[in-house]
């Protein structure tokens, strides 16, 4: 019996061990910078009328990490697909967690005056191990603080796929999609509570990312590329069409 736990221990530790290595594998990784407010917000699209304002809250994918100039970046291609003139903010930054959001993007929130809210955000919570309930309760505020602006549409986009990341080895990669799962998971109830449309990420692109993950992931092995991006987009846009909001 003492045998059999002993080599349980040793498996366990270099399980663990393992993993630690990867992780530290994976944040020595290529870094892509992000693009700037100054490059990425302004008028968006051609056509008479008033341009809609729209306010994109997250993380790196919303500034554009991975894409090869700010035009491939998802807020922009985003915009220019709802086929009518946009007045583009983009608050999203780099590294943002959740909570990052609250407290950093929330408040600049209300000078946009924005009829759309797009809410792009997740991914660092995943590589971060944020519990479950932390995330949960800073969704909550973010969504409640983006409703007391009173915008006509929310729209907040699910998590990547995890399970499909070059820049994870295995068992990482396999552990880091089943996280991104269970976030997702309380993302969308949090989205389908506030009455926020949901946009399911890994339905809409991740056997894509799967099946071809060089074509999809940019030079870091971590964030969409252009072709990625332009998939994440036509999923958002499906979605919205779909709604009837287009």
């Amino acid at each position: 019996m003492r045998k059999v736990v002993a080599v349980a221990a040793v498996a366990l530790f270099g399980f663990v061990g393992l993993l630690v290595i990867e992780v530290l594998m994976a944040r020595g990784g290529r870094q892509l910078p992000g693009y700037s407010r100054a490059e990425l917000d302004g008028i968006i699209g051609a056509g008479s009328g008033t341009p809609l304002r729209v306010t994109w809250i997250g993380d790196s994918t919303g500034q554009g990490v991975g894409a090869t100039d700010p035009e491939h970046a998802l807020p922009r291609v985003v915009a220019r697909g709802l086929g009518r003139p946009v007045k583009l903010t983009v608050l999203a930054k780099s590294g943002a967690r959740v909570a990052d959001a609250v407290a950093e993007q929330l408040p600049l929130l209300k000078d946009t005056r924005p009829q759309w809210v797009f809410v792009g955000i997740g991914g660092n919570d995943v590589t971060h191990l944020t519990s479950r309930g932390s995330f949960r309760g800073a969704i909550e505020k973010l969504l409640d603080g983006i409703e007391a602006v009173h915008p006509d549409h929310v729209i907040v986009l699910g998590i990547g796929e995890f399970a499909s990341t070059p820049r994870f080895a295995q068992p990482l990669r396999f552990i880091a999609g089943i996280r991104s799962h269970e976030l997702d998971t309380d993302l969308r109830n949090a989205a389908n509570r506030h009455g926020a449309l949901y946009v399911d990420i890994v339905a809409g692109t991740g056997r894509d990312f799967v099946r071809d993950p060089a074509l999809y992931h940019s030079v870091d092995r971590f964030h969409p590329s252009d072709a990625g991006y332009a998939l994440w987009a036509k999923a958002t846009l499906a979605s919205i069409a779909t709604a009837g909001w287009r």
